[in-house]
């Protein structure tokens, strides 16, 4: 991990920037207090669009064998 001032952080962020995403962690200090933390990105995996399609069609048929009329859903939440 690397640490630097603000005023370093200020002039070299273009470089610290190239850092992190190669991976390292910089912290950012001011008068050698710790004030903020540049991490890489997390990445998140995004379904494809047949699986998205797939959960809602999975979705929407287990609704409907659930489907209670309003009086039903009332007197259940009094239970």
């Amino acid at each position: 991990m690397v640490t630097v001032g603000v005023d370093k952080a200020r002039t070299e962020f273009a470089g610290l920037l190239q850092r992190v995403l190669k991976g390292e962690s910089v912290t950012i200090t001011k008068h050698g207090v710790p004030l903020a933390k540049l991490i890489p990105a997390q990445k998140t995996a995004c379904p494809s669009i047949e699986e998205t399609i797939d959960a809602l069609f999975k979705h929407q048929t287990k609704t409907r064998q659930n489907r209670r009329s309003a009086p039903e859903m009332i007197e259940e939440g009094r239970r």
